[in-house]
């Protein structure tokens, strides 16, 4: 065990120069039964890049009116990449707050365009599923967003 994780953590500090903080702001359109203010889905995301993989913490509330807040954890693999194109796909789970519905689990993938070296725009579209201890109830969406790296 001693010598697997001696290879990972030499494999990891390979990477560890290419590390880049970044903020994402992303908003995101479900299908939902209701208005637009309702369907519509917005998130801040604190993070960082390792070269392939993107780790962050997101936040933001589940509708512009009467949503609740929640809080998620995301991993995002690039997984293919070409110049300033690259797709990348996103598994998160997270908890939403006051709501009969508190576990929120996501997967998803996106197109990003890479505008300047700071400067990410994304296309995004996957699903949604809110889950509670008696309901739940699953939502495909359609997003974009923009990304600064620092």
């Amino acid at each position: 065990m001693k010598k697997i994780l001696f290879v990972l953590g030499i494999f990891a500090s390979f990477g560890a120069f290419s590390q880049k903080n970044y903020v994402s702001a992303n908003y995101s359109y479900y299908n939902g039964a209701g208005t637009f203010g309702q369907q519509s889905m917005v998130t801040l995301e604190v993070g960082r890049d390792f070269g392939g993989v993107s780790v962050g913490i997101a936040g933001g509330v589940t509708a512009f009116t009467n949503g609740n807040a929640y809080v998620e954890a995301r991993v995002s693999p690039t997984l293919w990449k070409s110049g300033r194109w690259s797709v990348s796909g996103t598994l998160g789970a997270g908890h939403i707050l006051n709501s009969p519905e508190y576990l929120l689990t996501e997967y998803g993938a996106s197109v990003n365009c890479l505008v300047s070296k700071s400067v990410t725009l994304n296309i995004s579209s996957g699903a949604y599923n809110f889950n509670g201890k008696n309901v739940s109830s699953k939502y495909s969406y359609v997003g974009t967003g923009i990304s600064f790296a620092f």
